[in-house]
């Protein structure tokens, strides 16, 4: 069983990208999304070897070492893997610094995960194919990114990204690599008018500046539900905030 180990150095810089847990009273409405998709993917990894690539912070593979038999997780960063590493341990559960676009397994997962992962790199088809040589054949490969309808431009740019998806563009890359696969989402628990109304006006760019224990957040949360979500399988492509990939690796190289 993983267990969270004491903070003894100095806290992981927020880039503002990089997510990082929420401690007890915080809200972050991005972290909730992510901390879901983990959950979700809990049932593909019971009695698994599992890869995370690109564990981040790594309290994703850390829930997934709850139920798999081994996780690997690997980041670019150094800084994140310390953090990983002064954070989280379990027997099972191994953080290693690598590059995702160099993955140096072939054939040792029957899982591997990727979450917010491919809208930083940009070749994607690479990627893929790699992660597909890392899988057992009849194994399965998880991705999830943000659900983009039309790239962001100019100031409302994200400067960390270089891929963003929609649900169609998505569905179009997995289909030069999988014959078999689905895409979920992540969705809100429940309609709120209120909620949507301030998705779309300024209000939502000032709330993001918040920080995370503030008054204010914990009240919008309360009255417009901002952390509750759920996986969604229908309206995906207008509904879901980040989309949920689950592909079988079902191809012989």
């Amino acid at each position: 069983m993983s267990e969270r180990k004491r903070e003894s150095n100095p806290p992981l810089p927020d880039t503002g990208e990089r997510m990082i847990p929420t401690l007890q009273g915080e809200i972050s409405v991005v972290f909730a999304r992510h901390a879901l998709t983990y959950e979700y993917a809990l049932k593909y990894v019971e009695g698994r070897t599992v890869l995370d690539a690109g564990c981040g912070t790594g309290y994703g593979s850390n829930m997934l070492a709850s139920r798999a038999r081994s996780v690997r997780a690997i980041d670019l960063s150094a800084e994140a893997i310390d953090y990983c590493r002064t954070h989280y341990a379990a027997p099972n559960l191994d953080f290693i610094r690598m590059d995702v676009t160099r993955l140096g397994f072939r054939r040792a997962f029957d899982v591997a995960v990727s979450f917010q992962v491919i809208e930083h790199l940009p070749d994607l088809d690479a990627f893929l194919n790699s992660l597909k040589e890392t899988v057992l054949p009849g194994g399965m490969i998880l991705l999830a990114t943000p659900n983009v309808g039309t790239p962001r431009t100019g100031d409302a740019a994200n400067p960390f990204h270089c891929n963003e998806m929609s649900y169609d563009a998505l569905h179009t890359l997995l289909s030069r690599h999988f014959s078999s696969f689905r895409i979920l989402g992540i969705g809100h628990a429940q309609p709120n008018a209120a909620r949507s109304f301030i998705y779309r006006s300024p209000l939502y760019k000032l709330g993001k500046l918040l920080r995370r224990g503030s008054l204010v957040k914990k009240l919008a949360n309360k009255t417009l539900a901002l952390t509750s979500f759920r996986v969604i399988s229908e309206k995906v492509a207008e509904e879901a905030m980040d989309l949920i990939a689950v592909c079988s690796n079902g191809e012989e190289s």
